[in-house]
C-alpha cells in the first residue's frame, strides 16, 4: 500500500509516498533521501521501483521531497546540507513513530549528495541499523568547486530556474559525511559505478577506509560500466537487488546487544574533538586579560583580583543574558562572530545603567554537534567586544547536547561581573518631574524582537539572509546581525559627573516596557515618537506587520538603544558630550506626573 504522508521540519511541510508491506505484525523500515536537484522517485523513477521491491520484501519505506525540492514546501535556494541532514532526521523519526514500523530495525539509503546527508545522520544516529549509499558525495567541498570560483554571485542560477544560495556554499568546508559515517555503529553498503562522470567512483573509497576494524560488515561494489544515474543496461536492477539483499539481512531481526563497544562519541559527544577546540581558544580568550586575571582557560574556574583601588564601598553589580532567535538568523547565514559581539555589550550596557563598569564576563556555548568553527567565531566576537569594554574574558563552558539541539544550531548566554561605588550606584531615584529624557541611537534590531522580525521578513515578505532590501542600502543578513550597540565609553565621562538621573537600556519590551523600570511612583514618561529619524528596517517591519504604535515600541527599539534621564538644564550639554564621542543623539522627551507608564505623543 503507497499512501501521501507529510510531517513538519522547521515549521515548512515535508511531503513522502509511504510504502507499506502486506504483512501482520510490525515491519523494519528504510528512508530513502534523493540527490541534488533529485526528488522522490529520483531519476526514471529508480526510488519508486526500489520501495516496491522493498515493501514486497517486508520492508516499510519512506521516501521523500527535502525542502525546496519536489513536492515539499521551501526554495531549493535556501537549502543547506545541514538543512537536508534535518530533514532526513526527521523523516527518521515520522517513520519510527508509524505504528507497523518497528523503530528498532530502520535503515537509510542516501543517493549522490543524499548518500553525503546519509552518512552524515548515519554518524549522529544510533537508531539505524542498515546503511546503503548510492555514488554517494564524499568530499562536498571539492565536489561544488564551481561554485566556489571568485565573481560568482548568489542566489546563483546553475540550471534554468534553479539557483544555489550562498549558505550552501559557505557550508561546504564543514560538512564531512566521511567522518560522521566512522562514527556509525551500523553495516554500510556501497554502490558505485565505474563509469560515473558526475561523483568519480573512486572518491566512495574513503568511506570505506575511515571506517573502524572492530567487525562492523563495510561492502564497497563497484558496478561495472554503470553511470552515475545507474541507467546503463541492467546495471539498475544490480543495483536494487543488491540494496534489497542488505536491508533484508541487516533488518532481518532485532538486535538487543551492541555490535561494537559504545562511546560517548557514538551518542554525539565528541570530548576530544572539544578539548582540541579549547587549545585554539585560548589565545582569543588572552586577547582580552588584564592585570587582575589570575587563572588560564581551563580551570574549573576563573580567579580575578579584586583591587578595586580608590574606589569606596565597591558594589558588584552582576547580570545575565542571552541572544535570543537572532541566533537563527546567524545560523541561516553562516556568521557567528557578530552574535558574540551582541551578547557582551547587551551584557555591558545591563551593569552600566546602574553605573557599573564591567570587570569580567563568563559565556555559555551549547550546540548540538560541536563545530569548531562556530565556537572559534562566536568567541572570537565574545573576546573583541570584552577587548573593547576593558573586560575579561574569564572563562566559559562549551556544551555538546545533541538530543537538546540540532546540527548545526546552538544557543548562547553570558554573564558580566561589573563593580560601582556604593554612592555612585543608580537606581533612578534622583529622576523628577520635568527632568528630559534623552534617546541614544541603536544599530539596528540589537538583540530583541527577532521572534516576530523573522516572521515578518522570512515568512511575510518570503526574503531570505541574501535578499538586498533597497529601502536599507544592505541584505538581510547585514540589517539583522548588525552587532548590539555598546555605550560605555560614550556614557562613562557623564557619569563621572554625576549628570545622569537615570538610564534605561531598551531590550526586550522596548521603551514601553523599560523606561518605567527608573521611574519613582508617582511618575510617568512622555515620548515624541517624531523627536528621531526612525531607521528604514523599523518602518518596513511596521508596514509589513501593520503594526500599531503599542506594538512596535514594545517590540522593537525602533531606533533607540538607550535612554537617559537628565536634568533639563543640562540636556544641551548632555547631547554636546554625547556628539563629541561620536553617539547620535536626540531629545525625546520628559517625565511628567503620571502612573509610571509611556505616554506617545
Amino acid at each position: 500500500m503507497e499512501t501521501l504522508v507529510s510531517f513538519r521540519n522547521h515549521g515548512q511541510q515535508i511531503v513522502g509516498i509511504l510504502h507499506r508491506p502486506d504483512l501482520d505484525g510490525t515491519a523494519p523500515g528504510v528512508v530513502l533521501c534523493h540527490g541534488f536537484t533529485g526528488t522522490k522517485s529520483e531519476a526514471r523513477w529508480i526510488f519508486v521501483r526500489l520501495a516496491r521491491r522493498l515493501a514486497s520484501s517486508g520492508i516499510a519505506v519512506l521516501r521523500f521531497d527535502f525542502r525546496g525540492s519536489g513536492d515539499s514546501e521551501g526554495e531549493f535556494h535556501n537549502m543547506t546540507i545541514s538543512d537536508e541532514v534535518s530533514d532526513a532526521k526527521a523523516a527518521i523519526t515520522f517513520l519510527s513513530t508509524c505504528e507497523e514500523v518497528d523503530r528498532e530495525r530502520i535503515g537509510i539509503l542516501g543517493f549522490s549528495l543524499g548518500g553525503c546527508v546519509a552518512a552524515c545522520v548515519a554518524g549522529d544516529t544510533p537508531l539505524l541499523k542498515a546503511v546503503v549509499l548510492w555514488a554517494p558525495v564524499s568530499d562536498p567541498d571539492v565536489q561544488f568547486a564551481p561554485f566556489l570560483t571568485e565573481g560568482i554571485t548568489f542566489p546563483h542560477e546553475f540550471s534554468p530556474g534553479l539557483f544555489l544560495g550562498r549558505a550552501f556554499v559557505d557550508e561546504l568546508p564543514r560538512v564531512d559525511p566521511v567522518a560522521s559515517l566512522a562514527r556509525s555503529g551500523a553495516p554500510v553498503l556501497i554502490l558505485h559505478g565505474t563509469n560515473d562522470q558526475a561523483v568519480p567512483a573512486g572518491t566512495s573509497q574513503s568511506f570505506v577506509d575511515a571506517r573502524p576494524s572492530t567487525g562492523i560488515p563495510s561492502e564497497r561494489v563497484l558496478i561495472d560500466g554503470a553511470d552515475h544515474l545507474f541507467s546503463s543496461a541492467g546495471t539498475e536492477e544490480q543495483v536494487i537487488e543488491r540494496t534489497v539483499s542488505w536491508f533484508t539481512r541487516h533488518l532481518a531481526a532485532r538486535s538487543v546487544e551492541p555490535q561494537r563497544t559504545i562511546t560517548y562519541a557514538d551518542a554525539g559527544v565528541d570530548i576530544e574533538k572539544a578539548n582540541r577546540t579549547k587549545e585554539l581558544l585560548k589565545e582569543l580568550v588572552r586577547r582580552s586579560y588584564t592585570p587582575r586575571v589570575l587563572t588560564e582557560l581551563g580551570s574549573f574556574g576563573g580567579l580575578f583580583e579584586a583591587d578595586f583601588g580608590d574606589l569606596e564601598d565597591p558594589v558588584l553589580v552582576a547580570s545575565t543574558d542571552g541572544v535570543g532567535t537572532k541566533l537563527k538568523v546567524a545560523v541561516a547565514a553562516g556568521r557567528h562572530t557578530t552574535v558574540g559581539m551582541d551578547l557582551v555589550n547587551h551584557c555591558v550596557n545591563d551593569i552600566l545603567v546602574m553605573g557599573a563598569v564591567p570587570l569580567f564576563f563568563m559565556d555559555y556555548i551549547a550546540l548540538g554537534r560541536h563545530d569548531t568553527q562556530i565556537v572559534l567565531d562566536v568567541v572570537e566576537g565574545l573576546s573583541n567586544a570584552c577587548t573593547a569594554a576593558g573586560c575579561a574574558l574569564l572563562g566559559g563552558e562549551t556544551a555538546e547536547m545533541p538530543d537538546m539541539y540540532k546540527p548545526g544550531e546552538y544557543d548562547l548566554a553570558g554573564t558580566i561581573v561589573g563593580v560601582v561605588g556604593k554612592r555612585e550606584v543608580i537606581t533612578g531615584d534622583r529622576v523628577r518631574r520635568g527632568d528630559a529624557l534623552i534617546g541614544l541611537m541603536s544599530d539596528g534590531l540589537h538583540t530583541n524582537g527577532y521572534s516576530l522580525a523573522r516572521k515578518l521578513i522570512f515568512d511575510i515578505a518570503g526574503w531570505n539572509t541574501d535578499t538586498f532590501v533597497p529601502e536599507w542600502g544592505k541584505t538581510v543578513a547585514d540589517a539583522l546581525l548588525a552587532p548590539h550597540r555598546c555605550y560605555l565609553h560614550a556614557l562613562l565621562p557623564l557619569l563621572a559627573h554625576g549628570m545622569i538621573h537615570g538610564m534605561a537600556h531598551i531590550t526586550g519590551g522596548g521603551i514601553t516596557d523599560n523606561v518605567p523600570r527608573i521611574l519613582p511612583a508617582g511618575l510617568s514618561a512622555r515620548v515624541q515618537t517624531a523627536a528621531w529619524n526612525t531607521p528604514p528596517i523599523f518602518r518596513t517591519l511596521v508596514r509589513f506587520g501593520n503594526l500599531t504604535v503599542e506594538e512596535a515600541f514594545r517590540a522593537f527599539n525602533m531606533g533607540i538603544g538607550m535612554v537617559l534621564v537628565v536634568d533639563s538644564a543640562s540636556t544641551g550639554t548632555v547631547l554636546e558630550e554625547l556628539t563629541a564621542t561620536g553617539e547620535t543623539a536626540w531629545l525625546i522627551g520628559e517625565v511628567v506626573s503620571g502612573d509610571r507608564n509611556v505616554q506617545y505623543v
